[in-house]
This record gives C-alpha cells, structure tokens and sequence, in this order.
C-alpha cells in the first residue's frame, strides 16, 4: 500500500538520520528541515523513515 510521508517543518531539529536511512525518499533542505523527495512510498519504507526520526517529525498519511 502506498502512503505519503509528512514532515512537522516546526518538529523536524534537521538531524538528518531520515537521510542516512533513505536519501532517494528524503533530504534536508536549505533552512535545516527535512524534505520528502517523493509523493508515496511503500508503508513499510515510510515507518522505517518515522521510527528513525529521533523527535517524531515524520508521520504516516494514508
């Protein structure tokens, strides 16, 4: 099932595991914000991507 991954831009800190994890799906932009580099993903892809965010920036919109 694909799935869209969201970034809270004011709850991401610009850690940058999501993009040692997946830099095809997502990158940190410009102002230190993580990016999501595609619009759907598998569901599977986009928890791991959540579950590696250290302040839970990341959510899951099905």
């Amino acid at each position: 099932m694909s799935v869209r991954l969201i970034v809270d831009a004011d709850g991401c800190i610009g850690s940058g595991e999501c993009v040692a994890e997946d830099p095809q799906a997502i990158e940190i932009d410009d102002s230190g914000c993580a990016r999501v580099l595609i619009g759907a993903m598998d569901e599977a892809r986009a928890q791991h991507l959540c579950d590696v965010c250290p302040v839970g920036a990341l959510t899951i919109e099905h």
